[in-house]
This record gives structure tokens, sequence and C-alpha cells, in this order.
């Protein structure tokens, strides 16, 4: 936990330092930023299998899952500013990144590269994300989510097509993109989900329930209150986090909690 306890923390303060630099700064960072992401996601094939020879293959590894295909959207939106790329990014790498990084379907434990790459990844998908949101300030909206629903349903037989394809000519079956052949390795909430390719409905519903509660559906009053008082929601989470000495004893009490529970997690994790 404490991995993705440095992902928030890097996702948001990254962003909010960029923010207070010249705008050409900005986009020499965010190319940077793109052309890094797809450097690792059009890498992976090639190190993933080097590292790990008896676990992974080529066609394991292809950038064919949801958080790949996220991060590369993400990539291509920081590179071209076109909004569809950040909407499916944001749809596709929300959930599934969220589901990735609190249930990681990885072999070792820290600091085995493997824990260590699986999460740098996932991190860059985030990071990407939430630089199009607090620099770029691009935002998703309820017909975004009709118009990635839709997206997501018609390429799902597609992606179950190339699996099967896969696994016809290959052996060991190793293909499994967006989980549509079998349930994750290791424990996760696919396993209360039904059985694959069927839960793809459910894993959609679920980026529109992280939608609707970040969107203001749900909080409308709240978030306009907000915005007559002219104060940005992701502003407000930040200054949240850096003032929380400031916070009750008791909400202090509960952090120190956290982090001493994620620090114990880490150091006294061992290899599966």
């Amino acid at each position: 936990m404490i991995a993705l306890g440095l992902i928030f923390i890097s996702i948001i303060i990254i962003p909010y330092l960029v923010l207070t630099l010249k705008e050409e700064t900005q986009n020499v960072i965010s190319t940077s930023l793109a052309l890094l992401i797809l450097l690792n996601e059009f890498s992976k094939p090639i190190y993933y299998p080097a590292l790990y020879p008896d676990y992974f293959s080529i066609l394991k590894i292809l950038p064919l899952h949801f958080c790949h295909l996220s991060a590369i959207c993400a990539a291509i939106f920081l590179l071209s500013r076109k909004k569809i790329f950040f909407e499916i990014s944001f749809f596709w790498g929300i959930a599934g990144g969220l589901i990735a990084n609190t249930q990681p379907d990885i072999r070792f434990a820290f600091p085995d590269p493997n824990f260590i790459l699986f999460f740098f990844g996932h991190g860059l998908m985030w990071l990407g994300i939430f630089f199009s949101l607090i620099v770029y300030k691009v935002r998703p909206y309820f017909k975004t989510f009709i118009k990635i629903f839709f997206i997501t349903v018609f390429l799902s037989p597609v992606v179950y097509s190339i699996n099967s394809f896969i696994n016809y000519f290959a052996e060991g079956n190793p293909a499994n993109y967006w989980y549509l052949m079998a349930r994750p390795d290791s424990a996760s909430i696919a396993d209360f989900l039904p059985d694959p390719p069927a839960q793809i409905p459910i894993f959609v519903l679920l980026a529109f329930i992280i939608f609707v509660t970040n969107q203001g559906i749900v909080f409308d009053a709240i978030l306009k209150f907000l915005r007559e008082q002219k104060i940005d929601v992701f502003d407000l989470y930040y200054q949240m986090f850096t003032n929380r000495k400031n916070a009750p004893d008791k909400t202090q009490e509960v952090i120190e909690q956290f982090k001493h529970a994620t620090n114990d997690e880490l150091w006294n994790s061992t290899a599966k």
C-alpha cells in the first residue's frame, strides 16, 4: 500500500508543480512524459520476457490490456490534445488502475523488479491522466461515458477474437487481454464479478460510478458551492493533504495508523 500512497502523492504534486511553470516549459514536460509512457508500454514485451522468461512471453504481455491502452491514450492526448484520447484514458485508466493497483496481479513482492515495474507503469498512466486534468484542465462529461461505454462494448469482441486467435496457435493459452478468457491469477474484485467475458459491463459501470462521484452528479450542491467560491476540487484535495498537520487529532491519528500499517506491509512482504 505504500507504493499506492507514493503514486497518489506524485500524481497530485507533480502536475501542480508543473502548473507553476511557463506554458512553454509545461509543453516540454508534457511531451517528455508522453514519450516516457510510450517507451515504457512498447518496451514491456521486451523486458518482461527477458526478466521473467518462465512467466511472461511476448504474446502474453502485448500492450492490449485496459491499463496499457489507457496509458497509450493518455500519452497520445498529451502529444495531440485530441480529447477522445483523454476520455478513453480517463474511464479505462481510473477504474482499471484502481483495481490493478489495489489488487495487483504480480508474482513477486518488493523489492523485486516485477513489483517496481508494475507500480511504475501504472503510476505513469495515472500521472498522464492527472497531468491532463490539472495542467490542461480537461474534464470528462456524462456524454463522454456513453461514448466510451459503446467503444468498450464494441471492442470487447475484437479483443476476445485476438485472445482466441493467439491461444489457438500459441502453446499454453498465453493471451487473456481484458481478462476476457479467465479471471486474474491473484485475488481481486473480479472474483465477485460474473465469469469472463460477462464482467465487462460491470467494469464499465464501475468506471461510471467513479466518474459520478468525482463529476458532481452525487455532490452537485457541494461542487456548486465550490464553484461559486472559485475553489478547484483538485486544489482543495491538495491543500487538505499539505495542511493535514492542522487537522483534528483523531484525523492525524488515522493517517499515522495507515502510514505505519503500510510500512509494515511493505517491509514484511515476501516473494510468492
